[in-house]
């Protein structure tokens, strides 16, 4: 079964980015994406899995476990979202770009 990192660099892969442009969306440095996709490297935090995600067009699920399906569909699920929530999403997304 692929681990964590295989799934991070084949989710990476199938959206045709390069580690730079994941990083770009992401909001962290290139060398994080690396050490990502390291067998030895760091395990990133739920919220950049999340975002991850998004980026790569993949299922939360199976990017953080394997199971589900590979492909998402984020408009479809941002657009039937609550208010709050995408307000919430938004909100953090200020903060981290500010850190």
């Amino acid at each position: 079964m692929p681990t964590l990192t295989d799934r991070i660099r084949h989710a990476r892969r199938l959206a045709r980015l390069s580690q730079s442009e994941l990083s770009s969306y992401v909001h962290v440095a290139r060398s994080a994406v690396a050490q990502w996709e390291r067998r030895d490297g760091v395990t990133p935090t739920v919220r950049h899995l999340i975002d991850i995600a998004i980026a790569t067009n993949t299922g939360l699920e199976w990017l953080a476990t394997g199971r589900g399906p590979i492909h998402a569909d984020y408009p479809n699920l941002i657009s039937d979202a609550p208010l709050e929530v995408i307000q919430l999403h938004q909100a953090q997304n200020t903060l981290e770009q500010r850190s």
